[in-house]
C-alpha cells in the first residue's frame, strides 16, 4: 500500500511540475542508481573497467554524457545473474522474455514492488487519455490470457483475432479495443470484407509497432472512436503516453529517464535518435543508459499541454508487418517467432518473406539447430499461413538494415506478389 500510496503521489506532483523542478528530483536518484548499479551489479562494473573511468566522478547530470551508453545487443548476451544486483530473488519476481521487436528476444525480472509502480503509470496514462476504469475492453490478438489478473476478468478478455470477429459480426462490442496496429488492421479488414456494420466504440488503443497516421486515421473512421498509441517494452512498462495537446508522445513518468541520442548527442527537435532508458525502477535488474533498441524522433520543448517530460514527436522503428501467405491467410509479424520465442539458445532471428509463398528463417544461435525445432519451424509456418517453402540457416550474425534497425520480419518488393 505504501508503494501504491508514494507512486500516486510523485505522478501526481510531476504531471504539472516545471521541467526544472522535475529535473532536480531525478538527478540525485540518477547518480545513485548509476554508482550503485557500476559498483554492484557485474555487467555495469564490466563496462567501467573497460573504460578505465570512475562512475564517482559522474557527480551531476552536466556529466552524465560519460556513463556508458549500453547495447541491447550486449545486455541480451549478458547472463540474467551479470545484470542483476547482489542477492537479488528471482524467484519472488515475474519473469517476462520480450517479444523481440528488433529480432533480439530478452530475458528480464522485475520485483513485485516495482510492478505496482509500473501498473500505477499505466493506470495514470491511461487515465489522462480519457479512458476509465470499468470500460470493457477486448485485447486482441498476440497478448496472452495469463497476463490478465484474475479481478479484471470480468471486464477485460483476452480475443484471438478469430474469435473478436465472430462476436462482432454478432453485434457485439466492447468499450475499448486493444491491440498491435497490424492485428487491428486485420480485424478492420475482416469486418469491412464481410460487410458487417462497424462497430462502435469509446476508444482504440495500441501499442507494440509504429502506427502510422494513416492507419490511425482508418481505425478512428471505421470504429469511430479515437485512436490513443502507447510506448512501452517488457524492460520497464509503458514509457510514453500520447500528449494531450496534439500527435506525438511525452514520457509517462518521472521515473523513467529517456534520452535520444544520435551519434552519441542528444538528437534535436524533428532528428531522429536512439531510445536511451534510465529507470529508476531497478529491482532487481538496473536499466541505466540502455538502448531499448528503438528509434524516435524528438519533438520540441515547451508543449503547450504543459507537460514537463520529453516530447517525442513519433517512434519511427518497431514496425512490424503483417505477413500474409499464398492463400491469403495472415499473421501480424509479431508471432513469427512461435517455435523459438522461449529458446534461450536463440539469440537473434530474422524471418525474410521472399515470396507469398517462400520464407527464410535465419538464427543466431549457442549450438546447432536440433533436428525438433526445424521441424517445428517448418510445421508453424505450413500450419498458419499454408507455406511451403521454409529455408532455415544457422548464421553466425545479423547486420542491422538501413537505418541500424534488427528487424525480426523483412517483407522484400514483390514478396507479395
Amino acid at each position: 500500500m505504501l508503494t501504491l500510496c508514494t507512486s500516486m503521489a510523485v505522478l501526481h506532483r510531476f504531471a504539472r511540475a516545471t521541467p526544472d523542478a522535475l529535473a532536480a528530483w531525478q538527478a540525485p536518484r540518477l547518480i545513485a542508481l548509476m554508482q550503485r548499479a557500476a559498483a554492484q551489479v557485474p555487467f555495469y562494473s564490466a563496462l567501467w573497467t573497460e573504460r578505465g573511468q570512475d562512475p564517482h566522478a559522474v557527480r551531476g547530470m552536466e556529466q552524465w554524457a560519460q556513463v556508458p551508453v549500453v547495447s541491447h545487443v550486449a545486455y541480451r548476451r549478458a547472463s540474467v545473474e551479470s545484470r542483476c544486483f547482489p542477492g537479488a530473488r528471482l524467484e519472488g519476481c515475474e519473469r517476462r522474455k520480450t517479444s523481440g521487436s528488433s529480432g533480439i528476444p530478452l530475458e528480464v525480472y522485475t520485483s513485485r514492488s516495482d510492478l505496482i509502480v509500473r501498473k500505477t503509470i499505466w493506470w495514470r496514462a491511461r487515465w489522462a487519455a480519457g479512458l476509465r476504469p470499468g470500460w470493457r475492453q477486448w485485447t486482441v490478438g498476440g497478448f496472452h490470457a495469463k497476463r490478465i489478473t484474475p479481478w479484471a476478468r470480468h471486464w477485460h478478455w483476452y480475443a484471438p483475432l478469430e474469435a473478436a470477429f465472430a462476436q462482432m459480426m454478432r453485434g457485439k462490442a466492447p468499450d475499448v479495443l486493444h491491440g498491435y496496429p497490424s492485428a487491428l488492421l486485420v480485424l478492420m479488414e475482416q469486418l469491412r470484407e464481410a460487410g458487417a456494420p462497424p462497430p462502435r466504440l469509446k476508444a482504440v488503443t495500441t501499442g507494440g509497432e509504429t502506427l502510422e497516421p494513416a492507419l490511425r486515421a482508418a481505425l478512428s473512421a471505421f470504429f469511430s472512436a479515437p485512436v490513443h498509441d502507447f510506448y512501452g517494452c517488457h524492460e520497464a512498462g509503458v514509457i510514453a503516453a500520447p500528449c494531450a495537446a496534439g500527435p506525438g508522445f511525452h514520457v509517462a513518468s518521472p521515473y523513467h529517464f529517456v534520452e535520444l541520442l544520435r551519434d552519441g548527442r542528444p538528437a534535436q527537435p524533428g532528428e531522429t535518435g536512439e531510445l536511451v532508458l534510465t529507470s529508476l525502477l531497478a529491482q532487481p535488474m538496473p536499466y541505466v543508459r540502455y538502448e531499448v533498441g528503438d528509434l524516435a524522433v524528438a519533438g520540441t520543448p515547451n508543449c503547450p499541454c504543459g507537460s514537463p517530460h520529453l516530447k517525442i514527436e513519433s517512434i519511427a522503428g518497431r514496425s512490424a508487418d503483417v505477413l500474409t501467405g499464398p492463400t491469403g491467410k495472415t499473421i501480424s509479424a509479431m508471432f513469427v517467432n512461435k517455435p523459438y520465442f522461449d529458446r534461450r539458445d536463440i539469440l537473434q532471428y530474422r524471418v525474410t518473406q521472399t515470396a507469398r509463398d517462400a520464407v527464410v528463417v535465419e538464427l543466431l544461435a549457442h549450438a546447432d539447430l536440433d533436428a525438433k525445432l526445424i521441424a517445428d519451424i517448418r510445421a508453424f509456418y505450413s500450419r498458419e499461413l499454408e507455406i511451403a517453402s521454409v529455408e532455415i540457416r544457422r548464421v553466425a550474425s545479423l547486420e542491422p538494415l538501413a537505418g541500424g534497425k534488427h528487424k525480426r520480419f523483412v517483407a522484400l518488393k514483390g514478396a507479395t506478389s
